[in-house]
C-alpha cells in the first residue's frame, strides 16, 4: 500500500511539474509574441485613451492639477513621451528578457542532448572561419547597405519601433542592444558573426548525417544567397532566423526545445514560417508537428492583433515600402523575367541538384523525401509577389537544398567527380543580388571583377 501511494504521488508531481512547464512556455511565447508584434503607437492607444478620457472630464483635471501642477501644465503629447520612456519600454525590455531566458532555458536544456553540435566543434570553428573568409573575398562585406542601417538604428533603441516593415523583427536588433552589439560598427561585426554561425550549424547537420562534402563543394554552395546574402547586405535579421531555425533541425525532439527554437527564429523575422511550417509537419513527430501549427496560429493571430485587426494594413508595410507609391506586385507584373532570374541565381546550378534529387527520391519509390525537399525548396517562393528582393527570399528555402545533397550523395544520384565539376563551375558563376526594383546589384570583391571580366 505503502508503494502505492509513493507512485500515485510522484505521478501528480509530474503532472504538476508537466502543467507549471506548459504554462511558463506559454507565457514566455504569448509575452514575446505580443511585444514583438506591438509597434509601439499601438502600445499607446489604451494610454491615449486613458488621457483622453482625463481631459475630457474638467472634474478629473482639476482634482489631478491639485495634486500636481506639473500635470496640468503638461500637454497630452509630454505625458505620452513620459509614458514611453518611463513604462513602455521598461515594461517591454522586461518582458523581452522573461521570454527570451525562459525559452533559450527550456532550448539549451535540449542542446545537451545534441552532442555533435560540440563534439568536434573547434575544427568545424575553424572550416566555418576559412569558408567565411573565402566567401568575403567574392564579395567584400564592409559595410551595412539597404536596410541593414535601419536594423542597426533600431538596434540602439528596440523596444520603441514604429508601424512598418522592420517591428516585426525585433529579436536581432535588441539581442544586439542587449549584448553591446548595437550601432553601425558593432552591429555590423554581429552579423557577420552570426553568418559564421549559420555556416558552421551547416557543417554540423552534415556531419551529423554522416554527409562528407570536400570543401570546394560546400564553398561553392555556400555562395547562394542563404549564405552570401550576409556579406552582400549585412545587417538583415535573416541569418539569426536561420540560425534557430538549424538548432531546431540539429536538437532531438522534446517536449518544449525544438518548439522553442522556433518561437525564437518567428520572432526574428516573418517569413521563418514557410521554413517551419513544411519542415515540421513533414519531419516531426505529431505532438511537435501540432505545437508548431499551434505556435504559427498565435504568431499570426498577434500579428493581426498588433496593427488592430487592421490586415490590410498588416501587409500594406510590405506591399508599399517606399516613397515611390508602386506596390511590390506592380514591380512584379512589371519585371517578371528579372524576378525569374532572382529566383535562379538564388541557388545558382545548386538547383539542378536539388530537382535531381527529388526525381531520383520519386523513381525510387521515396516519395516523402522528393515531396520534403521540393515543399522545402519551392514553398518560400510564396514570398516572391510580397516582396521586390527576389534573390533573397527564394534562399529561405536553403533547408531542402541540404536534405536534397544529401539524398544525391548518399544515393548516387550524381557521381562525386559530377557533383564536383558542377561545383567548380557554380563557384566560378557570380552571385549577385536582384530586386525586381533595383535590378542586377553587384558588390565590390571577386565576384564584380569576374562579372566586369565575364561581360
Amino acid at each position: 500500500m505503502t508503494a502505492f501511494n509513493t507512485r500515485s504521488n510522484d505521478t501528480d508531481l509530474d503532472e504538476r511539474d508537466g502543467r507549471s512547464r506548459f504554462a511558463l512556455f506559454a507565457a514566455a511565447v504569448g509575452v514575446l509574441f505580443v511585444i514583438v508584434a506591438t509597434p509601439l503607437e499601438t502600445a499607446l492607444v489604451p494610454f491615449e485613451a486613458l488621457l483622453g478620457i482625463v481631459y475630457a472630464s474638467p472634474e478629473i483635471s482639476h482634482a489631478l492639477a491639485g495634486i500636481s501642477g506639473k500635470f496640468a501644465a503638461s500637454s497630452r503629447e509630454d505625458i505620452l513621451r513620459l509614458l514611453v520612456s518611463s513604462a513602455i519600454i521598461p515594461i517591454k525590455k522586461l518582458g523581452f528578457l522573461f521570454s527570451v531566458v525562459t525559452l533559450l532555458t527550456f532550448a539549451l536544456r535540449n542542446v545537451r542532448r545534441a552532442p555533435w553540435l560540440w563534439i568536434g566543434w573547434t575544427g568545424r570553428l575553424r572550416t566555418a572561419l576559412m569558408m567565411s573568409l573565402v566567401l568575403a573575398c567574392c564579395v567584400l562585406p564592409l559595410q551595412l547597405r539597404s536596410l541593414g542601417d535601419s536594423y542597426a538604428r533600431m538596434s540602439l533603441s528596440p523596444f520603441e519601433e514604429p508601424s512598418g516593415i522592420l517591428y516585426r523583427r525585433l529579436l536581432m536588433p535588441a539581442f544586439g542592444n542587449l549584448l553591446g552589439l548595437s550601432g553601425y560598427l558593432f552591429y555590423l561585426l554581429f552579423s557577420l558573426l552570426l553568418t559564421v554561425l549559420l555556416i558552421y550549424l551547416v557543417l554540423s547537420w552534415f556531419e551529423k548525417n554522416g554527409v562528407r562534402l570536400s570543401r570546394v563543394v560546400m564553398i561553392s554552395m555556400f555562395t547562394s544567397s542563404f549564405v552570401l546574402y550576409g556579406f552582400e547586405l549585412p545587417g538583415y535579421p535573416d541569418h539569426l532566423a536561420m540560425v534557430f531555425f538549424m538548432l531546431m533541425m540539429l536538437v532531438p525532439d522534446s517536449p518544449y526545445g525544438r518548439l522553442s527554437f522556433a518561437a525564437l527564429s518567428l520572432a526574428t523575422h516573418e517569413a521563418s514560417i514557410l521554413m517551419i511550417l513544411p519542415a515540421a509537419l513533414l519531419m516531426f513527430p505529431k505532438r511537435e508537428r501540432n505545437g508548431v501549427l499551434l505556435l504559427t496560429a498565435a504568431y499570426c493571430l498577434a500579428a493581426i492583433a498588433g496593427q488592430r485587426f487592421d490586415v490590410a494594413s498588416l501587409f500594406s508595410s510590405h506591399l508599399y515600402f517606399d516613397a515611390t507609391g508602386i506596390s511590390a506586385w506592380e514591380y512584379l507584373a512589371a519585371q517578371p523575367v528579372l524576378a525569374a532570374l532572382g529566383v535562379l541565381v538564388a541557388f545558382k546550378l545548386f538547383w539542378l541538384v536539388g530537382m535531381l534529387a527529388a526525381i531520383g527520391a520519386w523513381r525510387n519509390a521515396e516519395r516523402p523525401v522528393a515531396t520534403t525537399i521540393l515543399a522545402l525548396m519551392l514553398l518560400p517562393l510564396m514570398l516572391v509577389p510580397f516582396a521586390v528582393d527576389t534573390s533573397r527570399f527564394a534562399g529561405f528555402g536553403f533547408f531542402g537544398l541540404l536534405v536534397a545533397v544529401r539524398y544525391a550523395i548518399e544515393h548516387e544520384v550524381l557521381k562525386p567527380k559530377t557533383v564536383m565539376a558542377l561545383s567548380v563551375v557554380n563557384l566560378l558563376i557570380p552571385s549577385v543580388y536582384i530586386g525586381v526594383n533595383s535590378g542586377v546589384m553587384l558588390f565590390p570583391g571577386l565576384y564584380r571583377v569576374v562579372y566586369w571580366w565575364m561581360a
